[in-house]
Formats: C-alpha cells, sequence, structure tokens
C-alpha cells in the first residue's frame, strides 16, 4: 500500500515526459487537412448513426 506523501509513479512520469520535450520540428503537409476533415467527418457521421439507432430503439419500445 502506498503511503500519501509517495507521488504516484505515474504522475512523475507524465510530469518527466512533459518537462523534458524538445520541440517537433515538423510541418503539417497539405494532406494532413484533409486527413482531420475526413476523420471529423466520419466520426460525426458514425455517432449520427448509432445514435439514431439507439433512439430508435428507445421509442419503439415506448409504443
Amino acid at each position: 500500500m502506498q503511503s500519501q506523501s509517495q507521488p504516484p509513479v505515474m504522475a512523475l512520469l507524465l510530469m518527466l515526459l512533459l518537462f523534458t520535450a524538445d520541440s517537433a520540428l515538423g510541418y503539417a503537409d497539405p494532406g494532413s487537412g484533409a486527413l482531420i476533415y475526413q476523420a471529423l467527418v466520419a466520426a460525426f457521421l458514425g455517432a449520427s448513426f448509432y445514435f439514431r439507432r439507439f433512439f430508435e430503439k428507445l421509442w419503439r419500445k415506448r409504443k
């Protein structure tokens, strides 16, 4: 059992990763925007179909 004075190991690892990070020196090519747009549209459409089926099941039980 951990004592209250010791911080959790995951918090220490997270702090280590955040405070020792350098700049990425990367760039976003023109295809990155299209990929992000496609992922957002797919997530929205997937969620809408899921919730549509979910609400149809709820409404069907009421009748």
